[in-house]
């Protein structure tokens, strides 16, 4: 029954939608199953306590940008701005119940199906596999970038626990394996466990391997509430009031850059890795801050490809606050047909972690050909915080420098 489940998985890492749906879930299934368990990855109060330095008011999508130019100077009036576009809130999703891994201080919600839309808020049972209990495998899939980004990181009998309500049922880690899509997993009568993510675990693109978890069922706990399975989740659910799960990580834009379309599937942009200066925790990790961070740069990156291909000078100039002429005409890729220019290297992003869980900057780098010449080219953003009373906190994300240097 579980042949060739790998080869049915499809888990592209970039495009998650935002955490907060995913914490929704999670409380959600916290309360079907009766644990009261808090949301994942904010244990020890150590995603509470993360702070930006820094304020940066959001005004609303849309909104003009006030201008200092003089109308007299002949200087171009400032561009009107817009929030690039947040990662989007799904629809509802069958809700079954709860995972928890104490060694990665993960509960996460298990929602059944893996295409997209479950796999973008939540873990997700492949439906043609084993119901948890049962004779058979069952699998359960998640980004590699999210829930399972530490999956590497559990040893033998660590335990994993699937929490329905006919249940919980707790099974003990057996090993690892990295496979091919579409390998085949043999069957069996015994109760087990197939933990499955994209490989390499920093990967933000579709990967050709996938890294699978083995465990086998060692207890069954029984039923901690009544009821029907297959609870529908309401978007309606209170977000819990923990710091990881309001943030939402946005930039501003020139609205005709937005228009032109920013976003990965409108342009031929190969993502790389994700990668860490400093470790932050697991909780921060294990959030979708990373992946709206990824989102919201892939926005920037794009509006400046396309305000320099097209001679934009003022938008560049506003992208990255008010960079001097100069460095904006002196970019290789001012003015370059949009047609010469190539990727040699994916898009790569480097979180700059600072005392804990604070994002300091993030940094996007890549190697273009630009008209038959290779150049490297880094973007670094710094972060700030605005608290807003009638929206969740809002990480912005400023473009502050840019380096093009070409290659030897």
């Amino acid at each position: 029954m579980a042949a060739g489940v790998v080869g049915l998985l499809r888990i592209p890492a970039f495009y998650l939608n935002n955490y907060i749906t995913g914490q929704r879930l999670t409380r959600q299934a916290a309360a079907m199953v009766g644990s009261g368990s808090r949301a994942s990855g904010n244990t020890s109060g150590s995603g509470a306590s993360n702070q930006v330095s820094g304020q940066f008011q959001f005004h609303g999508s849309g909104g003009s940008a006030k201008s200092n130019s003089n109308p007299q100077s002949g200087q171009q009036p400032a561009p009107v701005l817009v929030s690039t576009i947040p990662l989007a809130i799904p629809t509802q999703h069958t809700l079954m119940g709860l995972v928890v891994i104490p060694r990665l201080q993960l509960k996460a919600p298990v929602v059944q199906g893996t295409d997209d839309t479950v796999l973008n808020t939540a873990v997700g049972h492949l439906s043609d596999s084993a119901m948890p209990g049962q004779p058979g495998i069952t699998v359960l899939a998640a980004h590699n970038a999210t829930w399972f980004r530490h999956v590497d990181e559990l040893k033998t009998g660590d335990t994993v626990s699937v929490s329905l309500e006919t249940g919980t049922y707790v099974y003990a880690v057996t090993g690892h394996e990295i496979v091919h899509t579409g390998t085949t997993l043999p069957n069996t009568a015994q109760s087990e466990l197939i933990l499955e993510s994209c490989y390499p675990l920093d990967a933000l693109y579709l990967t050709p391997k996938r890294y699978l978890v083995y465990a086998k069922l060692v207890r069954i706990a029984g039923p901690t509430i009544s009821g029907t399975s297959g609870t529908a989740v309401s978007q309606a659910t209170t977000v819990p009031s923990t710091f990881l799960t309001r943030l939402q990580v946005r930039a501003k834009v020139p609205s005709n850059m937005q228009a032109e379309g920013l976003l990965l599937d409108e342009n031929s942009l190969p993502l790389g890795t994700l990668q860490y200066d400093n470790q932050p925790s697991m909780s921060f990790t294990e959030s979708s801050v990373p992946l709206q961070v990824t989102n919201t740069m892939v926005q920037l990156f794009e509006a400046y490809l396309h305000a320099s291909v097209q001679k934009k000078s003022t938008d560049l100039q506003t992208l990255f606050g008010n960079l001097p002429v100069s460095s904006v005409k002196t970019n290789p890729l001012f003015g370059a047909p949009m047609s010469s220019v190539t990727f040699v290297d994916p898009l790569s992003l480097t979180l700059d972690m600072q005392s804990g869980d604070h994002l300091e900057r993030v940094t996007a780098d890549t190697m273009l050909r630009v008209q038959g010449s290779v150049f490297h080219l880094s973007l670094t953003a710094d972060v700030s915080a605005s608290p807003n009373t009638s929206h969740p906190e809002i990480l912005w994300l400023t473009l502050k420098s840019l380096s093009v240097q070409p290659t030897a």
